[in-house]
């Protein structure tokens, strides 16, 4: 079984750097808003979703910040600051990486079938456009094979 890590996606808003994954509870928000995870996923077509679903990302970064430097409490952005602030394209791709790294990579479930250790901590992704276009595919196969 593959040790499951927390790994943060580093997004700078007005010289702050929040630590963006998709954990449970950005999961329970998207959830809450969309019903499922591939509607929410549908939504980032347009601005309007594509910035709720970063406020999502954004206030878990805040949350788990004040809850590891109490001294130190970060507000929570507005969704009005969110779109002022944030460019749709660099907010796309960092959402993009932050989900790839929350769902198991199709190798490494097939390495840990066959009893090897998964690789998926070990990859290294130079170009976060290169894994915005293999989530989009994963997405669409996974939207097919529920028809």
């Amino acid at each position: 079984m593959s040790k499951i890590k927390i790994h943060p996606v580093w997004f700078e808003v007005s010289s702050r750097t929040y630590g963006l994954s998709c954990n449970l509870c950005v999961i329970e928000a998207l959830q809450d808003r969309y019903g499922t995870i591939d509607k929410a996923l549908k939504a980032t077509q347009n601005a309007k979703d594509m910035a709720v679903i970063a406020k999502a990302f954004l206030d878990n970064a805040v949350d788990r910040h004040n809850e590891d430097f109490p001294g130190d409490p970060w507000e929570e952005l507005s969704l009005e600051e969110i779109k002022k602030r944030v460019n749709f394209y660099a907010i796309g791709n960092a959402l993009s990486v932050a989900f790839q790294l929350s769902m198991p990579d199709p190798d490494d479930i097939e390495l840990e079938k066959n009893g090897k250790p998964g690789n998926k901590h070990n990859k290294v992704v130079r170009s976060s456009s290169f894994v915005a276009r293999l989530f989009a595919k994963r997405s669409t196969k996974d939207d097919n094979q529920g028809n």
